[in-house]
């Protein structure tokens, strides 16, 4: 299960999970722009399935970028992939 899939999961049982929208590549970055707001902070981070397991935890090693305006999310989310 992807960490994504685990957010919508935690958001439907009740916990308080931030507002958030899952881009996987700058190609859905033009499909789902019409749900970004151009007057907020967006966080853009890269993840993998293997960051957090039972035996490794990476957390820290992949890159995260905070209060990213909606101009800069494409350039952020290409310094995610690569």
């Amino acid at each position: 299960m992807s960490k994504s899939e685990r957010l919508v999961q935690l958001k439907r049982q009740g916990y308080l999970i931030p507002e958030f929208i899952v881009i996987r590549n700058v190609d859905e970055l033009r499909i789902k722009s019409e749900l970004l707001c151009t007057n907020k902070f967006y966080a853009v981070r890269s993840s993998a399935n293997i960051e957090d397991g039972n035996e490794y935890s990476f957390a820290g090693i992949f890159n995260s970028y905070l209060n990213v305006k909606v101009e800069n999310l494409k350039e952020k989310i290409e310094e995610c992939i690569v």
